[in-house]
Order: C-alpha cells, then sequence, then structure tokens
C-alpha cells in the first residue's frame, strides 16, 4: 500500500497486470533457458525483474542473477537460477491472490 500511497484501485491495477504478465514473462524466461538465448534470457528477466521489484525483493534479485548470466552469456546454471524465480514467483503470485480476494471480502 505504501508504494501505490495507499490507494487500493491502483494496487489492485497493479496486481492484476502482475497475475496476467507473470506466467509469460517466466514462460519466456524458461523458453530461452531451454534454446540457449542469452539475449532473449536478458530481455525477459529484465522485464520480469522489474514487474516482481514492486512487491518483492527476493523475487527481483532472483530474477537479476538471471538477468546478469545471460549478459555475460553464461547459462551454465541458469535452470538453477529459474527454479528459484519460479518459486519466488510462484509465492508472490499466492500472496497477491490472497490479497485480492481480502480486498473483495
Amino acid at each position: 500500500m505504501n508504494r501505490v500511497g495507499g490507494d487500493r484501485d491502483l494496487l489492485n491495477e497493479v496486481v492484476q497486470l502482475f497475475l496476467a504478465d507473470a506466467p509469460i514473462l517466466v514462460a519466456q524466461v524458461r523458453k530461452a533457458i531451454g534454446g540457449g538465448d542469452a539475449p532473449a534470457l536478458e530481455r525477459a528477466a529484465h522485464t520480469l525483474k522489474g514487474l516482481v521489484a514492486n512487491f518483492s525483493v527476493t523475487a527481483a534479485v532472483a530474477a537479476s542473477q538471471l538477468e546478469n548470466m545471460a549478459r555475460q552469456k553464461n547459462l551454465a546454471e541458469a535452470h538453477e537460477s529459474l527454479q528459484q524465480v519460479e518459486h519466488q514467483v510462484s509465492q508472490l503470485t499466492a500472496a497477491l491472490q490472497a490479497l485480492i480476494r481480502e480486498a473483495a471480502a
């Protein structure tokens, strides 16, 4: 609420954008890693980092690690980092869905 100045409507809008975009970005990250496409991974991880940074520093750090790996064209540990990102995004998604349910009640 602090980040949106107490504006519940704005919070709801930002949460809905996250819920719509996060799965798409995670899929893009997964595809880029699977294809060994460092430039695509860098773009997707950067965008995901910005999206999750609104809500979670931990998730943003995990996405940033992937972005840095891609920038250095070193994808050797990208699958492990992807698992961390997926876990963080999953937890964040569940928390934000609960927040929306509470606000609607």
